[in-house]
């Protein structure tokens, strides 16, 4: 059986496919989304109190991935609701494994702050800057092996 954190997953041909197709889907409304462009993600967090010196005007900050993101977290909720109370069980498992730890850590709010940190600076949250690497470009292959390292 493959694993996710979510759910377990048969190791044969269905399975395998299905995952492919769910991270097709992902790589491409990441694409769509704007959100392999790094300057994006720092121009949505460009605010004049966040960044150091620069004078920047609301109107230079861009929104763009504020509303892919308020668009997952919908779709997230309402497909969350369906599938909960529509199912006993996932298609591919024997049982959904939702997570039950609810305790705001030092390690939890620290992993946070760097992630948010890295993303604001290097322009990149983890799963776009893994698939920027593809472009060839030094930047997101340098940010990912920091990543990684």
């Amino acid at each position: 059986h493959l694993h996710s954190p979510f759910f377990e997953m048969p190791a044969d041909a269905s399975g395998v496919v299905v995952s492919f197709v769910c991270a097709l889907i992902l790589g491409l409304g990441i694409g769509v989304g704007g959100m392999l462009d790094p300057t994006a993600a720092q121009r949505l967090f460009s605010s004049p109190v966040l960044l150091l010196g620069d004078r920047i005007t609301p109107a230079q900050v861009d929104f763009t991935l504020m509303v892919v993101f308020m668009s997952g977290l919908v779709a997230n909720f309402v497909l969350y609701y369906l599938i909960m109370n529509t199912r006993r069980k996932p298609i591919f498992g024997s049982s959904f494994s939702i997570p039950t730890n609810t305790v705001i850590d030092l390690k939890l709010v620290l992993g946070s702050f760097l992630f948010g940190l890295g993303w604001a600076l290097g322009g990149y949250c983890p799963g776009p800057g893994v698939i920027s690497v593809a472009s060839g470009d030094i930047t997101p292959i340098i940010f990912t092996l920091f990543m990684f390292g």
